[in-house]
């Protein structure tokens, strides 16, 4: 990792845009390449 924290409200924004379609994950990846590993 590259030492960035994120808060837990960042992180649960993530997920709900993929559980709810808005974003694919390989597209919150690509956005968010440093979240690549926490995002499965």
């Amino acid at each position: 990792m590259n030492g960035r924290n994120h808060t837990r409200e960042f992180k649960i924004q993530l997920c709900k845009q993929v559980e709810t379609g808005e974003k694919r994950p390989a597209q919150v990846c690509r956005e968010r390449k440093e979240l690549l590993k926490a995002a499965y």
